[in-house]
């Protein structure tokens, strides 16, 4: 399972210390890490550990003052599962003005790639499974001969609805070295967190607010590659967003959208059911970082 360290309280001045809260959960915040744990705490150049038992809903952390604070998972053993490995995702924060602000960086060394996000429970703003999941696979493969057969000679255009804080758009992105062009879409609820995450990646990717129900989608055209992830969660909108998907393929029907889909309820089949009524379904295969994804690229229907 792929757990996220985070904070319940992000490093804040004390007579003690910087004082923080952290927590070993799953993307959503509703499962705790059950295991043991041994949190390494990084401040400037000093270092210290922290316990994580097994019933723990969160530890406490007192630290000296710096500009930049890193919890890493050193090592781990979850003794109801030992033959499942739990995965870890680190957590970084940097102060502005000596303080820390309400938002903490995901640093992917893989890809590699940062990504800002809240402490607090929005869920625009968050990195969540699916996405990690979905930029590590297409990442790990040439996408235009994969997914877009285009010629590796032209740009890619690549649109992400739902992007939220962006992971798997600029993971793309930065990985075709200058090949693709990116555009971020969510609600203008998501742009402050989006465009600090393009800043910090030194992308030339841009966002635009975009409503899926929005009938009127001109301004995007010539698309190659369409992305959604963690965006099926929501049963009420599952009308918009394949309405949505239809409008964008009739304006760009030679191009594929790749869809991340981590289950959470059974009844989110019901949107895979839809996809295949109205979309050409061309893949339907189950990616795992952690945790299993659903990852199903589909196009026009002919």
């Amino acid at each position: 399972m792929l757990y996220h360290i985070k904070f319940l309280k992000v490093p804040t001045a004390t007579k003690e210390g910087y004082k923080s809260v952290l927590t070993l959960s799953n993307d959503l915040g509703d499962t705790l890490f059950h295991g043991s744990a041994e949190i390494g705490i990084e401040v400037g150049k000093r270092r210290s550990k922290v316990t994580w038992s097994p019933g723990d809903r969160s530890v406490t952390v007192i630290t000296c003052a710096g500009p930049v604070f890193r919890a890493t998972v050193l090592s781990s053993r979850d003794e109801l599962f030992p033959d499942e490995p739990a995965r870890f995702l680190d957590l970084y924060a940097q102060a502005v003005n000596g303080k820390f602000p309400a938002k903490s960086i995901r640093k992917f060394d893989s890809i590699p790639l940062t990504i800002k996000e809240d402490t607090g429970n929005s869920i625009a703003r968050h990195v969540w499974d699916a996405g990690v999941t979905l930029a590590h696979m297409l990442t790990k493969q040439r996408i235009y001969d994969q997914i877009c057969r285009k010629d590796s000679s032209q740009k890619i255009k690549i649109l992400e609805l739902g992007a939220g804080c962006g992971i798997v758009g600029l993971a793309v992105e930065k990985h075709l070295g200058g090949q693709g062009s990116l555009i971020l879409s969510d609600l203008e609820e998501a742009r402050e967190c989006a465009e600090e995450s393009i800043a910090l990646n030194q992308s030339s990717a841009s966002f635009m607010a975009l409503d899926w129900a929005d009938e009127d989608v001109s301004k995007l055209a010539d698309l190659d590659l369409i992305i959604v992830a963690d965006c099926t969660y929501n049963m009420d909108m599952y009308e918009t967003l394949v309405g949505c998907l239809e409008r964008l393929l009739a304006m760009n029907p030679g191009a594929k959208v790749v869809i991340g889909h981590k289950m959470r309820n059974e009844q989110e089949v019901e949107f895979f059911d839809m996809l295949e009524q109205r979309l050409k379904v061309e893949e339907d295969a189950t990616e795992s970082v952690g945790v299993d994804v659903r990852v199903v690229v589909v196009g026009k229907r002919d």
